[in-house]
Parts: C-alpha cells; structure tokens; sequence
C-alpha cells in the first residue's frame, strides 16, 4: 500500500459521495494535455477510468468514485496534478488531509515526501 494524492472535490479525500468529479470531466480535463492516455474503461462509468503519460516516468491516475488518485506521485506528476485541479476548479489533497497548493506546495508535512524516484 503506497502513499495516494487525490484530486478531489469533497472536504476530505476519503468522504464519500457528492460532490464529485464526473467521468466526462475528468475525460475532458485530460485531453487537454497531449501526453496522456486514458486507459480501458469498462462499460460501466462507475469502474476505474484509468489516465496515463504517454512519456517517461509516469504514474496511472485512477478514477475512482468521483475523484483522481496518484500512488506516490513524482514532483512532475503532483504539479501535472495540481494543474488539473485548477481546470476542475477542485482540491489536491493527501492521505494525511495536506492540501497542495498550486506550485504543489503542501499546507502541513505529510508523512509522504514527494519525489523523483520510484
């Protein structure tokens, strides 16, 4: 079990419920950017949409419940993170409830420090 950064519009990642991101936002949010791929989605709109890089040193970002999840992101991920957030107009938040700013700056120390390795 690794470290996750979500994307999220709900007070606290791990809430349940609305309000949540859409499938279709989330789609439309990642095309925007021209080196990810969204991988296999099931039939179902209510399984994993799966989003990767199409270069280098990646994670797989995992729809899930009306929101995105990155295990253990590299700093390059976490600042592609927070510049989905600010196109959602939602949060970057931890699993210690960190909240990452813009420059993926955190509000508090997490337990997970961010960085270039896997």
């Amino acid at each position: 079990m690794g470290y996750e950064i979500h994307i999220t519009r709900r007070n606290n990642w791990s809430d349940f419920g609305p309000p949540a991101i859409s499938l279709a936002e989330w789609k439309l949010a990642a095309d925007q950017y021209n080196d990810f791929v969204i991988g296999d989605v099931s039939d179902s709109e209510d399984e994993d949409a799966k989003a990767m890089c199409r270069r280098g040193a990646c994670r797989y970002f995992f729809y899930s419940d009306g929101q995105i999840s990155v295990k253990k992101p590299t700093r390059q991920v976490l600042l592609r993170m927070c510049e989905i957030a600010k196109v959602l107009n939602v949060k970057v938040i931890g699993d210690d409830g960190e909240t990452y700013n813009e420059l993926g700056v955190p509000d508090k120390t997490p337990s997970f420090v961010v960085g270039d390795n896997w």
